[in-house]
């Protein structure tokens, strides 16, 4: 999130959420215009009659979550100082007909936009952090620095399937790419390409698993949007900025470090145009068990009670 997000957009995003934990993430932290236009739209949520969100404020990020689904959100380490940001969040979820009760923890990035390269010391207490308190996901704005970026996430010991983002692509031939190199993008994330592609590449906000999980989807580039004045609105610091993204990421096939337990279950959902504001960008994650509701077993019962009737 940038400074070019009004509060009007913010209202309109937290309504439209089907998510239960909302984490913010922003790089300009000298400027809090970011941060007071955040906040008042939370105050204005809490004051109708719509869902209603507690929040984390922890500069240069906030954690938010549903009063209806999760009952707390604490604190744990953190590493305050320097232009990269780490911190952990436990939130604790209630138990709801669809999922289980317990605590999630959430390891939280925050890069400034000048931020520069990872030091080697900060990175070996991220690990260190990170190991302590059990996080086993990971998200934020990271730097754009792209062979730095890999070399943290390996450190993290990420693999390529752990890790989550937005591709974009552009029909305009851009320097710095060729057919190959897009193919092997394509390739490695198993991405459907346009014929007319001309670049693939990421808005440094990532979403990692750590650990093993026994399925992972993410949406294929059709359904991925592409470069327009819909998705980047003209005058945008996004838009001017266009060359300035990384390219995507390559990692390891494989590391499922040291949880021995398995989520059932991690899928990227779509990101829909019409829920795209300026100044915003939106990553939405579901993870866990694929537990129906009552009226979605009940539908799938009369649907194949409609099919096979019984005999008889």
């Amino acid at each position: 999130m940038d400074a070019e997000a009004t509060e009007d957009d913010l209202l309109w995003l937290f309504s439209q959420t089907p998510a239960n934990i909302v984490v913010v993430s922003y790089c300009v932290w000298k400027d809090r215009t970011v941060e007071r236009t955040l906040e008042q739209a939370v105050c204005k949520l809490n004051d109708g009659e719509g869902p209603q969100w507690h929040g984390l404020w922890l500069r240069p990020c906030a954690i938010f979550g549903t009063t209806t689904r999760i009952s707390s959100d604490e604190e744990g380490m953190r590493i305050a100082k320097g232009p990269h940001r780490f911190l952990t969040v436990k939130c604790q979820v209630k138990l709801y007909d669809l999922s289980a009760s317990g605590p999630v923890t959430l390891g939280v990035f925050a890069s400034a936009k000048d931020a520069g390269a990872y030091h080697d010391g900060w990175v070996q207490q991220v690990c260190s952090i990170i190991e302590q308190q059990h996080v086993r996901y990971i998200c934020g704005v990271f730097w754009r620095g792209k062979e730095e970026t890999e070399t943290l996430f390996k450190r993290l010991r990420v693999c390529k399937d752990g890790l989550f983002f937005q591709p974009f692509w552009t029909e305009e031939p851009q320097e710095g790419f060729n057919d190959d190199e897009i193919a092997a993008v394509a390739a490695r994330f198993n991405m459907s390409v346009p014929k007319n592609a001309r670049c693939i590449t990421v808005f440094p906000a990532y979403l990692m698993v750590l650990g093993p999980f026994a399925s992972s989807s993410r949406p294929g580039m059709w359904d991925s949007p592409a470069w327009d004045s819909k998705l980047f609105p003209c005058g945008s610091s996004t838009a001017k900025g266009l060359r300035a993204l990384p390219t995507v990421p390559q990692l390891r096939e494989k590391d499922e470090g040291a949880f021995g337990d398995s989520i059932p279950l991690v899928r990227q959902k779509k990101a829909p145009m019409d829920k795209w504001k300026k100044g915003v960008h939106q990553l939405l994650i579901w993870v866990g068990h694929s537990r129906p509701s009552k009226k979605s077993a009940q539908d799938s019962k009369a649907w194949y009670a409609k099919k096979w009737p019984r005999r008889g």
